[in-house]
């Protein structure tokens, strides 16, 4: 013990800069460490969380959209689908009912066209 002290007080100025080495391996060894596993956890996290929220949100849109989309897109699509059909059918039938009164207009005014050519 008392050789070691001895060989401590010679070598004092060896020890402590072996000692400042030491402390700058701890920092370079915390700041590599650090950085490595960041940039592991960042490679590997980041891979998995996305694979896993990919697979979540997927299932979980799904099922959210079947829960809540079908019923609102069947209720919606039933009513564009009405109020579509209604419009186009009144647009419809009024082309149909001004061509009606149309032909009729036609029909009567030749009617007596004939007429009046059968007076003559």
């Amino acid at each position: 013990m008392h050789v070691l002290v001895i060989a401590m007080d010679l070598h004092g100025e060896l020890i402590d800069a072996m000692c400042a080495m030491c402390a700058m391996c701890a920092a370079m060894c915390a700041a590599m460490c650090a950085a490595m596993c960041a940039a592991m956890c960042a490679a590997m996290c980041a891979a998995m969380c996305a694979a896993m929220c990919a697979a979540m949100c997927a299932a979980m849109c799904a099922a959210m959209c079947a829960a809540m989309c079908a019923p609102m897109c069947a209720a919606m699509c039933a009513a564009m689908c009405a109020a579509m059909c209604a419009a186009m059918c009144a647009a419809m039938c009024k082309i149909t009912e001004k061509q009606k009164n149309i032909t009729k207009d036609y029909r009567q005014k030749n009617v007596t066209i004939q007429i009046y050519e059968k007076q003559k």
